[in-house]
Formats: C-alpha cells, sequence, structure tokens
C-alpha cells in the first residue's frame, strides 16, 4: 500500500510484555488477576491508543469493561430508578424511563448477566440482592458476586501503557504446533511504526476512512473502507 514501508519479518515469533513510558498521563492501564479455589485469570486492559490490549474482556460468563474514572459519579448513585449516562454532558441521572437520543444510554441492561465495571483503582457491579449499584477501590483482594472470585490489582500506570512486543524465536526441534504459529511483520505508517502479527490485525483511523493491515500465511494485506 502506498505510504506504508516494510521493516523486519519474523517467521517464528513469541510476544513479551512491556510497558513504554507515556509522558501525557492521560490514559490510564492496568493489570488485574481474577481467581477462586479452581482457576486463576491475569489480564490486562487499557485507553492508551497504542497499546495492543483493549477496553474489553470475557472470562467465561463474566463481561468485563474498563473505563476512566470519570464514570464513577454513574455507578455512585443510590435510590430506585434506571441510572442514565448521558455521553454529552458528561453527566448521570437516576430516572422512571430511559429518554431518547444517541447520547444516552442505560445500565439497566447489565444488570441481569454478570458485568464488572473497573476504573483502575476502583470497580463497579450490580448487587442483585440489594438492587443497586455497588461501588469500591480495590484494596487487596476483593471478593465478587460470583463463583467466589476475588478481584486483585496487579499494577496501574497512567505513565506508562501496555504493549506486546514481538520477538523472534528461533526454531528447534520438536516445537508443538502453537509455539510456530505465530509471526510478526514491523510496518511504519503515517509515520508510526508498529507491529502486525499472524494473530491480530491493525486498524488505523485517518480520520475519513479506516486502514487495515493484515498478515496472512503467505502475505501481508492492506485494506481500506470508509470511515462512516
Amino acid at each position: 500500500m502506498a505510504g506504508a514501508r516494510l521493516g523486519k519479518y519474523f517467521p517464528f515469533a513469541t510476544e513479551r510484555l512491556r510497558w513504554p513510558k507515556d509522558s501525557t498521563g492521560l490514559y490510564p492501564s492496568s493489570s488485574y488477576s481474577l481467581s477462586n479455589k479452581n482457576v486463576s485469570e491475569t489480564f490486562t486492559l487499557s485507553l492508551h491508543p497504542s497499546s495492543t490490549f483493549g477496553q474489553k474482556e470475557k472470562l467465561g460468563k463474566l463481561n468485563i469493561f474498563y473505563l476512566n474514572s470519570k464514570y464513577e459519579s454513574c455507578f455512585a448513585i443510590t435510590g430506585p430508578g434506571i441510572l442514565v449516562w448521558n455521553a454529552a454532558s458528561s453527566t448521570c441521572e437516576s430516572v422512571k424511563t430511559v429518554p431518547r437520543g444517541k447520547n444516552s444510554f442505560s445500565l439497566k441492561a447489565f444488570e441481569e448477566s454478570p458485568h464488572l465495571f473497573l476504573f483502575g483503582k476502583s470497580m463497579a457491579y450490580y448487587n442483585k440482592t440489594m438492587k443497586r449499584w455497588n461501588l469500591s477501590p480495590i484494596t487487596d483482594s476483593l471478593k465478587l458476586p460470583w463463583m467466589d472470585l476475588k478481584l486483585t490489582l496487579l499494577r496501574h500506570e497512567t505513565g506508562a501503557y501496555p504493549q506486546l512486543v514481538p520477538e523472534y524465536k528461533k526454531p528447534r526441534v520438536g516445537m508443538v504446533k502453537e509455539e510456530v504459529n505465530l509471526r510478526a511483520l514491523e510496518v511504519n505508517y503515517m509515520g508510526k511504526s508498529f507491529w502486525v502479527t499472524s494473530r491480530q490485525p491493525i486498524t488505523f483511523n485517518t480520520g475519513n476512512k479506516l486502514v487495515t493491515f493484515e498478515l496472512g500465511k503467505k502475505k501481508a494485506r492492506a485494506s481500506v473502507c470508509a470511515n462512516t
């Protein structure tokens, strides 16, 4: 694709987690663990646009969302009614009926199935017994209402962001299939250098179009579509 320059190519690669510095301090990122007697899972979420990690995670039936701390005020409201967030005014209120309009959405849809909202150092979930949202800081291991799970904050950053960086892995005799499946290609586009792997494509929002880079089995490919 015009404007894109290709760099290193790793036919065999592994990924290492790194935390590059970010002087802006605008984008929080956090690593957590969820555990009980039978399972233990660690996961990382980030709001940084250059992070490899996103804002959502799904562990079994539990849906996890990572939000900016400004949304905490919505979950702190108590009393009857439906909690509605107004994106235009960045405010939250308790109402009897959900107003129509693209700038508002209701938390009612998140009350039935397990949903966990994380704000870095705090979290919120809907307590079906008390019939209200529970907002609390994450101190030590915090017990959750599902499957005896405990939530632990492992790392929280605003001056750095998490990124999986590919590294070349020398093939050896006896490697299992999962160890040789990952390939990585370095790409420079619009002044930014990044890695595209066979596991995950990369999409750029240029304003009027979306450009997606993918690494197939035999070649790399870039596709363009209108940003509607």
